[in-house]
């Protein structure tokens, strides 16, 4: 019965409100509910209806999405999680061939020091945009604080950008 009520309240909050902004009475969210049990509880979790995954934690939205850039046969992309590599926290970049799937190099942009005594998904900082610059021969990347950083492709220098 909680998972029905779950649903319902779900369902209900999953519409959109007539006279919004561009939107008709009963036209469906840009998301969707999910509920998720436990042998002791059920959890609620708001879901982006277009890919299924959640539209934020209980304390920050999830990260942008960047996407990777290629250029000359290979691939630079950020390290979303530089733990599980065994990295300290900080945003990073790395360069992998396309075709071997060799690491050329890797990068670390910014530090991130964690709080222990603050939730750790709200302190770590994702890349907000990655792009190959004019001249074609670095990255330009700023992050969810507004900080810019230029990228040399040929080894990973990085620098500050005002």
């Amino acid at each position: 019965m909680r998972i029905v009520s779950f649903m319902l309240a779900a369902l209900f909050m999953c519409r959109s409100l007539p006279g919004e902004a561009g939107v008709s009475a009963n036209q469906p969210a840009p998301f969707a509910p999910s509920v998720f049990s436990t042998e002791s509880h059920e959890v609620l979790i708001m879901t982006d209806a277009s890919d299924g995954r959640p539209i934020r934690s209980s304390s920050r939205i999830r990260a942008p999405e960047v996407a990777p850039v290629v250029h000359q046969g290979i691939r630079y992309e950020q390290i979303k999680a530089p733990s599980s590599k065994g990295l300290p926290p900080g945003g990073y970049v790395s360069a992998t061939e396309v075709a071997t799937g060799k690491r050329v190099w890797l990068a670390k942009v910014y530090d991130t020091a964690l709080d222990s005594n603050r939730e750790t998904d709200v302190q770590i900082v994702f890349f907000k945009s990655l792009v190959l610059n004019q001249g074609g021969d670095a990255l330009l990347i700023e992050d969810e604080k507004q900080r810019k950083y230029r990228v040399s492709l040929v080894d990973g220098a990085v620098q500050s950008v005002p």
